[in-house]
Parts: C-alpha cells; sequence; structure tokens
C-alpha cells in the first residue's frame, strides 16, 4: 500500500502541529507504520486514523528495528481497537499510542514515555524530504529575520 510518506515501513513517524511546532520544532504528532507502510495515529477521542494523519502528512520518520513484523503490525491492530474506545487527553494522546505499540511489542526490551520518543525522533529522526524540513524551520528564519530588522530599525 501507497502512504503519505511513499515506502517508509516499520517506522515512528511526524508531523508538524500548526503553529506549535513552527515555534517549537520538537513539538508534534506522532504515528506508527505497518510492515506495509501503512501510517496509524490516534487523532482524537475514539478515533485512529489510517494512512491519514491529523495534522497532514508526516514530515519526519525513525525507522525501527523490528524483527517480527506480524507481531508488530498484530500489536498495531490490538493498539488501535484499544484506542478506539479512548479519549484523547493531555494525558492519553498520539505519543501515549506510539508508547503503548513499543511497549507492547516490548522494542528494545525497555520501557518507552512520551520523553523517549521525543528523544528518539530527535536524536534518530530523518526528515521525509527537503521540503519537510523547510516547512519547520522557514518560520524560524522568517521570525529571525523580522527580528533583526526590528534591531536594525530601532
Amino acid at each position: 500500500m501507497k502512504t503519505q510518506l511513499g515506502s517508509v515501513e516499520l517506522s515512528i513517524v511526524w508531523a508538524p502541529i500548526f503553529p506549535i511546532s513552527y515555534i517549537f520544532p520538537f513539538f508534534g504528532h506522532v504515528g506508527v507504520t505497518t510492515s506495509d507502510g501503512t501510517i496509524h495515529d490516534f487523532s482524537g477521542s475514539h478515533i485512529v486514523n489510517e494512512n491519514k494523519m491529523r495534522f497532514g502528512p508526516p514530515v519526519k520518520y525513525v525507522e525501527l528495528s523490528i524483527n517480527d513484523s506480524k507481531a508488530w503490525d498484530s500489536i498495531i491492530r490490538t493498539t488501535d481497537e484499544e484506542f478506539c474506545k479512548c479519549k484523547h487527553r493531555p494525558w492519553n494522546n498520539c505519543h501515549h499510542y506510539a508508547c503503548k505499540v513499543l511497549n507492547s511489542y516490548k522494542y528494545k526490551g525497555q520501557e518507552w514515555s512520551v520523553m523517549q520518543i521525543l528523544g528518539l525522533l530527535i536524536r534518530e529522526g530523518k526528515y521525509i524530504s527537503y521540503s519537510g524540513m523547510l516547512k519547520i524551520y522557514s518560520f524560524l528564519g522568517a521570525f529571525l529575520l523580522i527580528f533583526i530588522i526590528f534591531l536594525i530599525l530601532g
């Protein structure tokens, strides 16, 4: 199946949330992909999307080392069913959905938290395209330019 990414399988994906991500580039919306590249994300109360992230196409991803893709896909389906019964709240959101998938798979033999997923995206995340990177950092460049103009005109 073709995804918004093209073909990134077995990954965590990240999309910006306007305007928060433009001010704080590390904040955003996350999902996970199955072995065929289908994106799954918990996007609201009782809603888990497939191949349509709530805040638009992902711009960043982290490839995961998944040895058993059938188990991974099954865990995603089970987590989808569980989160379709949940309300979306600050303490139960897309990041918690991704944590649940990683923890159920026992990825890297550790317990995953929201902060660890954030760290993973910062350390190992790759931009899907150059335009994806510009989408995030162009706002900061424009803000910096306006700030410099105000300093000069004082």
